[in-house]
Order: structure tokens, then sequence, then C-alpha cells
């Protein structure tokens, strides 16, 4: 995470993203329910099998938007499993 600017997010991209998971319930429960159940859960893998990877948050962020930092969502990801 290399900017503060987004909340500690790299990028605007990749703090969208995070907060639309983070602040839909139903959203939030798909990835917390994806993340324990996960050997290795991934952001990517996430986004797929919601079937959300020709979809973009209301703010207009696609969900595999080139920008996102996939590192930073893989961890976002992972620690749902906790």
């Amino acid at each position: 995470m290399t900017d503060n600017s987004y909340n500690g997010w790299e990028n605007y991209e990749t703090w969208n993203v995070s907060l639309w998971i983070s602040n839909d319930e139903g959203l939030y429960r798909s990835a917390a329910r994806y993340a324990q159940g996960a050997v290795y859960p991934s952001y990517s893998e996430f986004i797929i099998q919601q079937g959300l990877d020709n979809a973009a948050t209301a703010d207009g962020v696609s969900y595999t938007d080139d920008r996102l930092g996939l590192e930073e969502l893989d961890e976002f990801i992972q620690e749902l499993s906790a």
C-alpha cells in the first residue's frame, strides 16, 4: 500500500472495489463465506465465482480493472476468513 490518499490503498480503483465489498452486506457475506471455504482465497477467483467479472461498482469501477492492486485485494479477501 503506497498511497495514503485512498485510506492506505494503492489507488482509487483498489480502494473503490474494496469499499463496495466491505459495505454491501450481501457481497461482504459472500466474500467472507468464500474466504472461509477456499484453500487459497483470491480476489480474482471470488469475482469470477460471483459473476462480477463483467460488472462494475455503482461508481463505475470494473471489478476487473487493469489498475486494481490484486495483491492488496487478495490480502483483503484472505483477511475475511478470520
